[in-house]
């Protein structure tokens, strides 16, 4: 059991108050609706759902299985998978573009795991793929939550090719 499964719906009500449209306007006018799209912990598919009703070739993957069936239920036109991210079930270059939206890194037990994770992305995306991942700046997060912990943390930007 994970964190995310424990929380369930909520998490669902929690996530869902973001600004997706924006978004997905940003998506749109960075993928072409060519190719096969990774949405990288896709939580309730969100992302995943809209994409695919804008015609977009898109599989989510999660590793909760109850928030994979909020997203099952909410519209059962996107491929949903469950998985760990760190060990990915695709074959190497499977997709042309991934998406990791709403700071989805962060949330394993260490950097060596992170890194795990953005290894094996990088052998499903295809060369020259695109790699899209939304994740809060540390002053935005030191502002949000006013908490002098933050000023600690670590931050790394990964450039795939």
């Amino acid at each position: 059991m994970n964190v995310f499964d424990e929380m369930g719906k909520y998490w669902a009500e929690i996530a869902d108050k973001g600004k997706i449209e924006n978004q997905i306007r940003f998506i749109k006018k960075t993928f072409p609706k060519t190719g096969l799209i990774l949405d990288l912990a896709c939580g309730t598919g969100r992302h995943s759902i809209l994409l695919s009703k804008e015609g977009y070739d898109v599989v989510g993957l999660d590793i909760s299985s109850n928030l994979l069936k909020i997203a099952k239920s909410r519209w059962s036109g996107t491929q949903l998978i469950r998985s760990d991210m760190r060990f990915l079930p695709f074959k190497t270059a499977a997709f042309s573009a991934a998406i990791s939206m709403d700071t989805s890194f962060g949330y394993l037990p260490s950097e060596a795991d992170d890194i795990k994770s953005l290894s094996e992305l990088r052998e499903t995306i295809n060369c020259g793929g695109i790699f899209m991942i939304d994740v809060f700046s540390r002053e935005c997060l030191i502002l949000k939550y006013k908490t002098s912990r933050l000023s600690n943390l670590k931050w790394a930007f990964f450039r795939l090719y």
